[in-house]
Protein backbone atom coordinates (compact mmCIF):
# COMPACT_ATOMS: atom_id res chain seq x y z
CA UNK A 1 0.00 0.00 0.00
CA UNK A 2 1.33 3.49 -0.73
CA UNK A 3 2.00 6.11 2.09
CA UNK A 4 -0.73 8.36 0.60
CA UNK A 5 -3.29 5.72 0.27
CA UNK A 6 -2.66 4.97 3.81
CA UNK A 7 -2.82 8.35 4.48
CA UNK A 8 -5.83 8.90 3.25
CA UNK A 9 -7.38 6.47 4.72
CA UNK A 10 -6.20 7.55 8.16
CA UNK A 11 -7.80 11.02 7.03
CA UNK A 12 -11.19 9.90 6.81
CA UNK A 13 -10.57 7.59 9.95
CA UNK A 14 -9.83 10.95 11.81
CA UNK A 15 -12.43 12.89 10.61
CA UNK A 16 -14.50 13.91 13.28
CA UNK A 17 -14.38 18.07 14.01
CA UNK A 18 -13.01 16.88 17.75
CA UNK A 19 -10.08 14.99 16.51
CA UNK A 20 -8.95 17.10 13.65
CA UNK A 21 -5.81 19.18 15.03
CA UNK A 22 -4.87 15.68 16.84
CA UNK A 23 -5.40 14.03 13.42
CA UNK A 24 -3.60 16.52 11.25
CA UNK A 25 -0.43 16.63 13.61
CA UNK A 26 -0.63 12.40 13.04
CA UNK A 27 -0.56 12.63 9.58
CA UNK A 28 2.31 14.61 9.07
CA UNK A 29 4.25 12.39 10.92
CA UNK A 30 2.95 9.52 9.36
CA UNK A 31 3.95 11.55 6.02
CA UNK A 32 7.25 12.13 7.46
CA UNK A 33 6.64 15.74 6.82
CA UNK A 34 6.80 15.43 2.81
CA UNK A 35 3.99 17.90 1.24
CA UNK A 36 4.05 15.87 -1.75
CA UNK A 37 2.80 12.77 -0.05
CA UNK A 38 -0.23 14.25 1.84
CA UNK A 39 -0.97 16.03 -1.28
CA UNK A 40 -1.27 12.78 -3.03
CA UNK A 41 -3.57 11.86 -0.22
CA UNK A 42 -5.71 15.03 -0.88
CA UNK A 43 -5.90 14.10 -4.52
CA UNK A 44 -6.85 10.66 -3.85
CA UNK A 45 -9.94 12.24 -1.48
CA UNK A 46 -10.79 14.76 -4.04
CA UNK A 47 -11.01 11.98 -6.69
CA UNK A 48 -13.35 10.21 -4.08
CA UNK A 49 -15.76 13.32 -4.19
CA UNK A 50 -15.87 13.50 -7.61
CA UNK A 51 -17.53 10.27 -8.45
CA UNK A 52 -20.19 10.43 -5.48
CA UNK A 53 -20.49 14.06 -4.41
CA UNK A 54 -22.24 12.65 -0.85
CA UNK A 55 -19.18 10.86 0.10
CA UNK A 56 -18.94 12.91 3.44
CA UNK A 57 -16.54 10.59 5.25
CA UNK A 58 -14.03 11.73 2.00
CA UNK A 59 -14.90 15.30 2.85
CA UNK A 60 -14.52 15.41 6.30
CA UNK A 61 -11.06 13.51 5.30
CA UNK A 62 -10.24 16.02 3.51
CA UNK A 63 -10.94 18.70 6.05
CA UNK A 64 -7.89 17.09 8.03
CA UNK A 65 -5.59 16.96 5.30
CA UNK A 66 -6.01 20.47 4.61
CA UNK A 67 -5.11 21.01 8.27
CA UNK A 68 -2.46 18.49 8.05
CA UNK A 69 -0.98 20.43 4.72
CA UNK A 70 -1.18 23.91 6.44
CA UNK A 71 0.51 22.31 9.28
CA UNK A 72 3.80 20.86 7.73
CA UNK A 73 4.00 24.28 5.61
CA UNK A 74 5.48 24.92 2.06
CA UNK A 75 8.74 24.80 1.11
CA UNK A 76 10.09 28.11 0.16
CA UNK A 77 11.85 27.56 -3.30
CA UNK A 78 13.58 30.82 -3.38
CA UNK A 79 16.47 31.16 -1.00
CA UNK A 80 16.43 34.70 -0.47
CA UNK A 81 20.13 36.84 0.39
CA UNK A 82 20.98 39.73 1.47
CA UNK A 83 20.99 42.60 -0.92
CA UNK A 84 24.89 43.35 -1.75
CA UNK A 85 25.36 47.08 -2.16
CA UNK A 86 27.15 48.54 -4.68
CA UNK A 87 27.77 52.15 -3.18
CA UNK A 88 29.30 51.70 0.62
CA UNK A 89 26.99 53.09 2.69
Amino acid sequence: MEPSNQISERAVALGTPAERDAGARELVILAGGDIRVLEDARNELVARVRLRSNDFEATSGLRVLNAAIALAGWPDPVAWKPRRWRIPR
